[in-house]
């Protein structure tokens, strides 16, 4: 019995495929760092078609809390609440380095940066709370 090798990804010609998120980073306003394995909490798919159609789905199901120790005691801080779900699709434009997201109106609703690491996509967003999420995907 073998082991079966992981393929290397480099450029933007990989990213389309159907992606399953292996885990997220979110960076708040205050620069906490909250790191979570996505089986854990909940799920997301990422899929970029080769007609520049997309879909991103998250759902999240159980409350991603930071915790904090200030002057000794542990202070809990909600991060995403559980029943956090995010829908978009639409089109998608890319190059070396970028993802742009454009709904059914051709309007964008994200701008995404990405690199690869071995087999793992990586993106990064801000939202509208000034939230940095770095996202690491594996290929279905």
């Amino acid at each position: 019995m073998s082991c079966k090798e992981q393929p290397t990804y480099k450029n933007k010609k990989d990213l389309v495929g159907n992606w399953h998120c292996k885990a997220i980073e979110i960076t708040t306003v205050s620069h906490d760092i909250v790191s979570f394995p996505m089986d854990r909490y909940g799920f997301a798919t990422f899929s970029l078609d080769k007609d520049s159609l997309y879909t991103f789905s998250i759902d999240i199901l159980h409350d991603v809390v930071l915790d904090k120790k200030i002057f000794g005691n542990t202070y809990s801080k909600t991060i995403i609440n559980a029943g956090y779900k995010v829908y978009r699709s639409g089109s998608y434009n890319y190059n070396d380095s970028c993802i742009a997201l454009f709904d059914m109106n051709r309007i964008i609703v994200n701008e995404e940066s990405y690199f690869f690491e071995g087999s793992i996509l990586y993106t990064k967003y801000i939202d509208k709370d000034k939230k940095q999420w770095e996202i690491s995907w594996e290929k279905k």
